[in-house]
């Protein structure tokens, strides 16, 4: 089957570079090989379509981000999705395993989402580790994003599904991890063909340090502050502008028809031993 590696080069402080420089090594005059570099995300999109109809692996070579433009292409075509991770998270990653074949797909507006949508801390705490990131601060951007968030923040009022409330977090989970190894959604699968929903109404500070606690070993849906469903679709409205994490990626706006899509993304599971290698360490155990 054709491979068509999509390389993003500015993911993982030079590691997309030097992946790419072995797959260059190692496909080296390979016909059924084509690896292609792109420099956005509207380029990434683009390439993404132009295979996503043929019998190929379309991998994604960068972080999260890269994903998810490289989904936004693949999204309704028949392709198979690789993925190479080499970004500051990798957090979809966590989620595959060696028996994973299919992948849900969801959309918020008219963006689409493979991993996480959330609002309220998190997606401000996002949103504070990207501005640390395009500042060249690489290192521990998601702990400096607490730190430089969580005096500031304060409740948004919403309306989720014409139900008034104050959160502290919301988030619509595919995936079970996101903001770099949080384990946010313990139960979720990624192919059960429902997202997760977690929920935390407004709180105070002590509490929401002791929510921090919690969610940093993973049981923090134990607390009584934490609601947990399953849904399939959800609408949200402010008066106000709302930070939204797509993914890791970050956009604002008043309305958020969040929706399971009927497709989903078909998974390959890598057979050739000199890729395994550099997906193994990241994959669920």
């Amino acid at each position: 089957m054709k491979k068509v590696f999509i390389i993003n080069a500015k993911a993982g402080n030079g590691q997309a570079k030097q992946i790419a420089s072995y797959l260059n090594e190692i496909f080296y005059s390979n016909n059924d090989v084509n690896i292609v570099y792109t420099k956005d995300k509207t380029s990434t999109i683009v390439v993404a379509e132009h295979y996503k109809n043929q019998d190929c692996v379309i991998y994604s070579v960068g972080g999260d981000g890269t994903l998810n433009d490289v989904v936004t292409g693949l999204a309704g075509g028949n392709a198979y999705l690789g993925i190479l991770p080499c970004g500051s998270g990798n957090d979809f990653m966590r989620n595959i395993d060696d028996k994973t074949a299919e992948i849900d797909l969801g959309k918020v507006n008219d963006k689409y989402f493979i991993n996480v949508v959330s609002f309220g801390i998190d997606a401000e705490v996002a949103n504070k580790a990207n501005e640390l990131n395009k500042k060249g601060s690489s290192k521990f951007v998601y702990p400096k994003g607490i730190l430089l968030t969580f005096p500031k923040f304060k409740s948004p009022t919403i309306t989720v599904d014409n139900e008034e409330k104050e959160i502290t977090i919301l988030a619509v989970c595919n995936g079970s991890f996101y903001g770099n190894g949080f384990k946010i959604a313990p139960y979720a699968d990624i192919s059960d063909g429902k997202f997760d929903l977690y929920l935390v109404e407004k709180v105070n500070k002590l509490e929401m340090l002791y929510l921090f606690s919690k969610l940093l070993k993973g049981n923090h849906d134990k607390c009584n502050k934490v609601s947990y469903s399953h849904i399939s679709n959800l609408q949200i409205n402010s008066q106000h502008p709302l930070i939204c994490n797509i993914d890791g990626e970050i956009t604002t706006g008043t309305t958020f028809n969040i929706a399971l899509q009927k497709e989903k993304i078909k998974f390959y599971q890598e057979d050739d031993e000199r890729l395994k290698k550099l997906i193994y360490p990241y994959m669920r155990k």
